[in-house]
C-alpha cells in the first residue's frame, strides 16, 4: 500500500515518516509475532517517547490487532484476529520498510518483472494459526481443480520462494504435509477451534541435507572463471531442509532431474551453457536433485 492511498482510505492525518513506522509495527506483528517500544526507537533513531507515541497511534488504527504483553516479556502481539491495515495484499514487507524504488535517469533502464500475488489477509491466518497450533478450514484453488476443493489443514510453517507465499501443511483429506501457494485460496481461510489432535510428526522437514554451489566442471578452465566472476555463489556451502530442494533447483537453474543434470554435464548439447552452475551434496558429491525426497516415509 502506497503513503497516499493510506491517507485516501483511512482520511488519517500521518507524516510520511511516521507512516513507515507504522508500518514497520505491523511488519513486526505479521512475522515476528511481537513489536516494543524499544525495537521502534532503535530501528528508526528516535526517542522512547515518540516510539511509545507510534504504539498508541497504530493502536488508534487498528485496535482491534494487538493485545499487550505483560510481565517479564512486556511487549505488543498480534490478537488472534489480526488482519494487516498498512501492508496491503501484494505488499510484502518483510526485510525492509521503506519503498525502494528504481532509479529514475536516462541512463538507466529497468525490465519489468511479473511478480507474484502476496495476499496479506491470508498470510495473516495462517500465520497466528502456526503460532497457536490450530486448524484452517479453506478452499484452494489449484490447476487440477480451479473450481477449488474444501480441505482442513494444520500449518506448520510459511515458505518464501522468490516473492511466492507457500504455507506448508497437514493436510487431514490426503493425510499428508503439501505446501500450499497462498495467492491460490479462495475466500479467507477460517480458524477451526478447538483443534483436533496434533498431526503426526513431519519428518521430510526435520531432514537438513548439506549443499554445495559448484561451477559446472564441464566447462574449460577459462569459461569456469567467467562464471566465478559472473556469480555470487555466496554462501558456496549451506544446509537445506529435503523439502525446499523442489524449489531451490528451478528457482537458481538448477538441474531437477537425472534428465536435466545429464545434459548439463554433455557439452555436445551446449548443457554446461545451459546450466553454468550446479548444486551437489557437500560431503557426498552427488547431484542435490538426488535428495529431494530425503525423509519421506
Amino acid at each position: 500500500m502506497h503513503y497516499s492511498t493510506f491517507l485516501e482510505k483511512h482520511q488519517a492525518s500521518l507524516s510520511h515518516a511516521q507512516w513507515l513506522r507504522l508500518r514497520y509495527i505491523e511488519r513486526q506483528l505479521l512475522w515476528e509475532r511481537k513489536v516494543t517500544s524499544r525495537m521502534i526507537a532503535k530501528e528508526f533513531g528516535i526517542s522512547p517517547q515518540q516510539a511509545r507515541s507510534d504504539v498508541r497511534a497504530y493502536l488508534s488504527l487498528a485496535p482491534d490487532n494487538v493485545f499487550e504483553q505483560e510481565g517479564g516479556r512486556k511487549g505488543y502481539c498480534p490478537s488472534a484476529t489480526f488482519s494487516p491495515v498498512l501492508l496491503g495484499d501484494n505488499d510484502l514487507v518483510w526485510r525492509a520498510t521503506a519503498e525502494f524504488q528504481p532509479p529514475q535517469a536516462a541512463h538507466v533502464e529497468e525490465l519489468p518483472i511479473i511478480h507474484r500475488a502476496v495476499p496479506s489477509h491470508i498470510l495473516a491466518v495462517f500465520l497466528s494459526a502456526i503460532e497457536q497450533q490450530a486448524q484452517v478450514q479453506a478452499v484452494y484453488a489449484s490447476m487440477e481443480n480451479p473450481q477449488g476443493t474444501a480441505r482442513m489443514l494444520t500449518p506448520t510453517v510459511i515458505i518464501t520462494v522468490n516473492g511466492r507465499q507457500h504455507v506448508r501443511a497437514y493436510d487431514w483429506g490426503s493425510r499428508i504435509f503439501k505446501d500450499f501457494v497462498l495467492a491460490r485460496f479462495l475466500g479467507v481461510p477460517e480458524p477451526v477451534a478447538p483443534a483436533a489432535a496434533p498431526p503426526p510428526e513431519d519428518t521430510a522437514w526435520e531432514v537438513t541435507i548439506p549443499v554445495r554451489f559448484v561451477v559446472n566442471p564441464a566447462l574449460s578452465k577459462a569459461q569456469q572463471e567467467v562464471i566465478e566472476r559472473d556469480y555470487l555463489l555466496v554462501p558456496c556451502e549451506f544446509s537445506i531442509r529435503a523439502p525446499m530442494i523442489f524449489y531451490l533447483c528451478p528457482e537458481n537453474n538448477l538441474p531437477k532431474n537425472d534428465e536435466e543434470y545429464a545434459r548439463a554435464m554433455d557439452p555436445s548439447v551446449q548443457g554446461p551453457f545451459a546450466y553454468p552452475v550446479l548444486a551437489v551434496h557437500a560431503q557426498t558429491g552427488e547431484p542435490i536433485h538426488k535428495y529431494r525426497y530425503a525423509g519421506q516415509r
